[in-house]
């Protein structure tokens, strides 16, 4: 009998080989794998309660439990910064989630938890960075891949082109837990769009980069089993760093910076009014915060926020 080989754009991951190559990695030895499903984020923060009540608070369940990885096809109500929905075709994009318990961490990275939206967002990067940009080989994406703040992985939609314009081709979402202000754990969400067609994507939204996929701007579909062993080893790689060296890192990825930008954040004194500053992004601050200046030299210091770049 003769295989049929499916193509790289309809095919599921395989799973044989990436408990092959992720068995003794730190993150991914452990596979939760679900064909379809509401959200990878909810399954990990399930599995992290079913961790805790198997261990009665004993280290040992949580410990195992660090470093796993839930994937899927396709998700239903895969969840994006400002309670946004990330939805994709079938078998089209790579979604992860990974859970890390905070007695698995560095001490680096339990003391200041803000270095983890960091450190994924370098891992990420370096993960599409190091593909070649066509199939001989010769050229890498490298400066084709870059960061938006806080947590947008950035593609170049051509990459040949000159200059180049960016496209977002993934977002990276986490949410911790605190026990007695403690990390307690937390979860790493990455959508990251490889084999969608353009006519696939979404409309853009507006003030935002248009989204793209690597297969829109390479012009060939990527194996994204390959891609997701990678993704693990290169953030296990980085688990270990130090503050600095994530920092000066992850800073100099961002394509924010000397940029004019318009920040919006939610009113603190009013329930669904958005508070909106301007002005030239000039900085970020070690623990993340983005720091932007007005014409009047008023400089404001953000720790969250939607921020869309504006013409210059």
């Amino acid at each position: 009998m003769t295989s049929i080989s499916m193509p790289l754009n309809h095919a599921p991951l395989n799973l044989d080989s990436l408990r092959r190559s992720l068995n003794d990695c730190p993150i991914g030895h452990t596979i939760h794998y679900r064909e379809r499903t509401a959200s990878t984020m909810l399954l990990a923060h399930a599995e992290r309660a079913a961790a805790t009540d198997r261990s009665g608070q004993q280290a040992g369940d949580l410990a195992d439990a660090s470093g796993a990885i839930f994937v899927t096809e396709e998700q239903s109500a895969g969840r994006g910064r400002m309670q946004r929905v990330w939805e994709t075709p079938y078998a089209s994009a790579l979604l992860v989630s990974i859970l890390l318990d905070a007695t698995q961490l560095s001490p680096a990275l339990r003391q200041r938890p803000q270095l983890l939206p960091m450190l994924v967002g370098v891992a990420a990067a370096h993960t599409l960075a190091a593909l070649p940009i066509k199939d001989t080989g010769e050229e890498l994406l490298g400066r084709c891949v870059t960061l938006k703040w806080p947590n947008d992985l950035l593609l170049a939609i051509d990459p040949l082109a000159s200059p180049l314009t960016y496209g977002k081709v993934a977002g990276i979402l986490l949410e911790s837990s605190f026990h007695h202000n403690r990390l307690d754990y937390v979860v790493i969400g990455i959508g990251l769009n490889v084999n969608q067609t353009r006519r696939q994507f979404p409309p853009a939204q507006v003030g935002a980069p248009p989204p793209v996929s690597l297969r829109s701007s390479l012009g060939r579909c990527v194996d994204r089993t390959s891609l997701l062993v990678n993704l693990c080893r290169n953030l296990a790689a980085l688990l270990d760093s130090a503050p600095s060296s994530i920092y000066n890192q992850w800073r100099a990825l961002l394509h924010t910076l000397g940029q004019p930008v318009t920040v919006r954040t939610m009113d603190s004194g009013m329930a669904d009014v958005d508070s909106i500053f301007e002005g030239m992004a000039i900085d970020v601050t070690p623990e993340g915060d983005l720091v932007v200046e007005n014409s009047h030299r008023e400089r404001r210091f953000f720790s969250a926020g939607a921020v869309t770049l504006r013409p210059n």
